[in-house]
């Protein structure tokens, strides 16, 4: 009974250490695999993205998260050396947003993650604040300035919004010349405000409720029109005040974004500003001394020094008084200087303006050109009334002077300027390039494509032509009878078009070594008995044949051959249809295009009607694409305002033509134009490797013809070698055939190189192929930026910047260099 006993308690515990252990690593294994979901933003806003954070073990998996109602998952990523995936999520419906729980695995463990239930917000019209707008005119005329007003008045303090976006849909129009006015308050009541994307100095008056502040601006009309607009604010209204302890003009809270730990809602208002009316100028009463000035005014003239000599310079300045506006009137109207007369030089350009209030000034340099000149004539020009709907003439006064001789110098002779003429860049005319004419772009191109030809013929001519010629050549040198009879071969060729039997006979005889009116066919019947005895009964028949015809009876008439003259006659009547439709074909041929029509249209409209000459280059930008005419369409694009576009198409022209001037000079002219600016290495290794890839792009069949023309010089060069019997050195082949692989060996790297980009309208760059990234700079990227296309996924591009940097691309804002 003790053995069984004690065998009895060892099964019982060993069954019950089973049980226990069993339990206590079910127990570990699931306490292992703990998750926590949560958001990291404190507000979210319907179609903006939000991240969730899933904290889990080590090991654990990239969970799989289905798009659900009313949400999408836009992303799963994990960070690096953490634990924690960060999951990316649009809502797309306002409310409560419900996520189901989903599955984490970590090994061979498994749990879910709790339900998570979050609040999507909507922007929401603002009742905390108002804007309002005044002009203090509506009616206008072309060039009289109006001002504007902006008033934004809150119940909520200043500092409780961020992310402040404030639009002015007139300020878009380029009919309209805008003027920011200063203020004039001290800097602490100064504000910057974003308006239309720029920084506007604000008067921040009131530190109590209601919190208001205002900023004006001063508008030019350029062209006459009906001009309704708007005034739209959005922000980030957040539920606490942030303070800091910098003033609001250094710490300026409008421009921040609220954190992820700010718990905000987006607002929005709009308010209609009132429809300006502006009507043209008349055109009767108006002269050349017209000055741009609508409204009051006045002109006042100083001159000094008043006394001096012949050729000294003086200062003239000119001073407009009670003027509306100021700063929109650049210069004084030529006709207004040239009034000073003949006796005088003056300097077209003012050397300096100053504005101050409602008065400009104008300084301009004056030059007597002889003595005894006592008086410096009025200025006049020319404002237009408002009121009145007339112009009126304002004049200053003449100003008393006195100009003495320079010695003996009564007279100043001016030095012109000898200074060579320095040409401008810019964009230049289409090229028009005849059908009937061919430049070396297109010999070559037409090399390249008929390459398989042009290396199969210099083999194929030295095998069959030139390489048997020169063994006749060297076999004539060294073997005597060859040569005899090679020459009695040409003098049968010569003659037998006149004589055939005479050349026959003269060329037997230059072989047999016998007089050739002697030859007879017994003569030379040793010499054929090898032939065939039909063909020698046939030479016997053409001797006996010769025979009688030289000793026939007198008067038999000889065999007549057809005129040559009558033959020419026929082939030429019969070829007169042909020629005559090939004279016709240059007659008919015209280098005019529809695209061509419609540029030179839009160019005769582009300054009276922008706004018709625009799609017209816009559709003759299109059509010379089709036509592969690159050059022509990246002036179009120009022309038409797009000059992403325009740089992507000179891009491809200067890839077909890479040595022409005018294309480079295209390219450089839109390169100054972009915005953006990048950060790129000036080693001596980067430029000589930005050589490399840049003829690298260049056109693969310019080079593939390139290197058929090298090939066809270096057969011309050693056929004209053996033809004189020299011998070209070996160095020149290995240095002539190196430079033959370095364009071949090009060739074969443009299959690894990336195609290049350019972007055609500013657009955002990601870290990423999706809006839930984060920006890769600071700003948004702008047209005319070139980069190397490396991979496009999902209505993405992945780009490599000029800075080596590399970022994700909107598809729609780029297009690919070809």
């Amino acid at each position: 009974r003790g053995k069984r006993g004690e065998k009895l308690v060892m099964r019982v515990n060993r069954y019950l250490f089973a049980f226990i252990s069993f339990f206590l690593a079910i127990h570990w294994g699931y306490a292992e695999l703990t998750v926590s979901l949560k958001p990291e933003e404190a507000s979210r806003f319907i179609y903006e993205p939000f991240t969730l954070l899933l904290n889990a073990g080590a090991d654990t998996k990239t969970p799989e998260i289905p798009s659900g109602i009313g949400y999408s998952v836009i992303g799963i990523r994990k960070e690096i050396d953490s634990d924690t995936f960060r999951i990316e999520i649009i809502p797309e419906e306002a409310g409560i947003l419900t996520l189901p729980p989903f599955r984490v695995t970590a090994g061979e463990e498994t749990t879910q993650t709790p339900p998570l239930r979050l609040s999507v917000a909507a922007p929401r019209p603002a009742k905390e604040m108002t804007l309002s707008a005044a002009f203090n005119s509506t009616n206008l005329t072309v060039d009289q300035p109006v001002s504007l007003t902006i008033t934004w008045a809150s119940d909520v303090p200043f500092t409780c919004y961020e992310e402040l976006q404030l639009n002015l849909s007139l300020f878009h129009d380029a009919r309209w010349e805008i003027y920011p006015l200063d203020p004039a308050v001290p800097e602490e009541n100064r504000i910057g405000v974003p308006v239309n994307a720029q920084r506007i100095i604000a008067r921040n008056s009131k530190p109590e409720a209601p919190f208001e502040l205002s900023f004006s601006y001063q508008l030019i009309p350029r062209h006459e029109g009906i001009y309704p607009s708007d005034i739209r604010l959005s922000c980030a209204r957040l539920d606490h005040e942030k303070t800091t302890p910098y003033p609001s003009y250094f710490d300026n809270h409008f421009f921040n974004h609220p954190s992820a730990d700010d718990r905000f809602e987006r607002i929005y208002l709009s308010q209609p500003l009132p429809t300006l009316t502006v009507q043209a100028l008349p055109e009767a009463g108006r002269t050349v001394r017209y000055s741009g000035i609508v409204g009051s005014g006045s002109a006042v003239a100083t001159i000094e020094p008043a006394n001096t000599v012949v050729g000294q310079p003086m200062l003239l300045t000119v001073t407009l008084n009670d003027l509306t506006f100021s700063d929109h009137i650049l210069n004084l109207p030529e006709a207004t200087l040239e009034d000073i007369g003949s006796e005088f030089l003056i300097t077209h350009e003012p050397m300096r303006t100053t504005s101050e209030g409602a008065s400009k000034s104008f300084i301009y340099i004056v030059r007597p050109l002889r003595s005894g000149l006592d008086t410096l004539p009025a200025l006049t020009l020319d404002l237009f009334d408002p009121d009145q709907k007339t112009y009126r003439t304002i004049r200053t006064e003449p100003l008393p002077i006195t100009i003495a001789p320079d010695g003996k110098q009564t007279i100043y002779q001016p030095i012109r300027n000898h200074d060579p003429k320095i040409p401008r860049n810019g964009i230049r005319n289409n090229r028009k390039e005849s059908s009937q004419k061919m430049n070396a772009y297109e010999v070559i191109e037409f090399v390249a494509q008929s390459g398989w030809v042009f290396w199969l013929l210099p083999p194929l001519l030295y095998l069959l032509i030139f390489r048997p010629w020169l063994r006749h050549r060297d076999r004539c040198r060294i073997d005597p009878a060859y040569t005899r009879a090679r020459h009695a071969l040409r003098r049968f060729h010569r003659t037998v078009r006149h004589d055939e039997e005479a050349a026959w006979k003269i060329y037997l005889a230059n072989r047999l070594d016998l007089h050739a009116e002697a030859i007879t066919f017994e003569t030379i019947e040793k010499q054929l008995s090898y032939l065939d005895p039909k063909l020698k009964q046939a030479i016997r028949s053409q001797f006996e044949r010769e025979n009688t015809e030289h000793y026939a009876p007198p008067g038999t008439p000889p065999k007549k051959a057809v005129p040559v003259r009558k033959l020419v006659r026929q082939i030429e009547k019969a070829t007169r249809s042909v020629l005559l439709a090939l004279c016709l074909t240059a007659v008919f041929d015209s280098d005019a295009s529809p695209a061509e029509t419609r540029f030179d249209r839009a160019m005769e409209i582009r300054t009276e009607k922008p706004d018709e000459a625009k799609p017209l280059f816009t559709e003759a930008a299109l059509e010379f694409e089709a036509e592969k005419a690159f050059f022509n369409a990246g002036n179009s694009w120009f022309f038409a305002g797009e000059n992403g576009r325009a740089l992507a198409n000179y891009r491809a022209a200067e890839i077909r033509r890479p040595f022409n001037k005018q294309v480079s000079e295209s390219i450089a002219f839109i390169r100054t134009q972009r915005s953006d600016v990048f950060q790129t290495s000036g080693s001596f290794l980067t430029k000589r490797s930005n050589v490399w890839k840049h003829f690298c792009r260049q056109s693969p069949v310019l080079r593939f013809g390139v290197v058929t023309l090298m090939y066809l010089i270096g057969w011309a060069a050693f056929l004209t070698a053996r033809f004189l019997g020299k011998t070209i050195p070996r160095k020149a082949w290995i240095i002539y055939g190196a430079h033959a692989l370095v364009i071949a060996f090009s060739l074969l790297w443009s299959f690894f190189q990336p195609s290049e980009g350019v972007v055609i309208q500013s657009t955002e760059a990601r870290l990423g192929p999706g809006y839930a990234y984060e920006q890769a700079y600071d700003n948004i990227l702008h047209e005319a930026t070139e980069f190397q296309w490396l991979d496009a996924r999902d209505g993405w591009v992945r780009a490599r910047l000029p800075d080596d940097s590399e970022a994700w691309l909107r598809e729609p804002a780029c297009v690919k260099i070809r």
